[in-house]
């Protein structure tokens, strides 16, 4: 009777053990995956594409990619830990079932935050790196997930965007980016004048700075009351018209100043 115990009590250890081990197994086998997985990813990564395909794109994807990968290893782990702790997993899967749905009628948002970042994703509205202007905010990309869309604005802070109130996308990323800036010249001051002047500016600019359509004199733009109002414009790639405004900017006024423009902004002006 006492062996036949003692049986049953080795018997119980060494199952005990064995589940103690499968589930060590199991975390490290899962763990291993998930590295390997990352691993690869980052590899991928540093492949070299052509030109037609945008590695912002790439990135993208493949993080989000990664992100379902790892729940789902980490979903089917820890349904088979909870079976060998003798957890009746059907029912418990019946049961998220059911809940899901109930939670489904209570998170519209939600879903509505996966299903539109799987778009913006697809539809290439969105890539890590792009200048965009979105739900009233302007940054830079930072990552865009099924969740959220992240921004990185000018002075450095980061703005979580659901994916959801992504409605209408500025995307200062595709293409060149118009450099255009407005000089405000007294009636005394000829037209001609400041034709000559902005050639010359267009002269200098374009040895400190690649412009794809150099500086141009467009026109007046406004008559005011003391002074008219001129539209110099040119385009740059994407991310340089900042600088590229400032530079002209400078250089028109030690323009001006080396040629006596009379420059005033007073005034109401009238579009023509």
């Amino acid at each position: 009777m006492e062996k036949e115990v003692l049986d049953i009590e080795k018997t119980v250890e060494n199952s005990s053990l064995l589940k103690i081990i499968s589930i060590i197994l199991i975390i490290f086998l899962s763990y291993i995956l998930i590295k390997i997985i990352e691993k690869a990813i980052s590899k991928s990564l540093e492949i070299k594409l052509p030109t037609k395909f945008k590695s912002a794109k790439l990135n993208t994807i493949i993080h989000t990619i990664y992100a379902f990968i790892k729940f789902i290893i980490i979903f089917i782990s820890a349904i088979i830990i909870l079976d060998l702790l003798g957890v009746n997993t059907s029912s418990l899967l019946a049961t998220a079932g059911i809940g899901g749905i109930a939670l489904a009628f209570g998170t519209q948002t939600l879903v509505e935050d996966v299903v539109k970042g799987i778009f913006l994703v697809l539809d290439d509205e969105i890539n890590v790196g792009d200048y965009i202007t979105v739900a009233g905010v302007s940054g830079n990309v930072e990552s865009v997930s099924l969740r959220n869309t992240v921004i990185r604005d000018y002075d450095g802070s980061l703005y979580y965007v659901p994916n959801s109130q992504i409605k209408v996308v500025k995307n200062s990323h595709r293409g060149n980016q118009k450099a255009d800036i407005y000089l405000y010249v007294s009636y005394e001051e000829k037209v001609s004048d400041i034709k000559r002047i902005t050639k010359e500016v267009s002269k200098i600019a374009k040895e400190k700075i690649d412009f794809k359509v150099d500086p141009f004199f467009v026109g007046i733009d406004c008559l005011g009351e003391f002074s008219y109002k001129v539209l110099v414009s040119s385009e740059v790639k994407t991310g340089m018209q900042w600088k590229a405004q400032r530079l002209l900017r400078e250089l028109f006024k030690e323009k001006f100043e080396e040629n006596n423009i009379s420059t005033n902004s007073r005034g109401n002006y009238e579009k023509i």
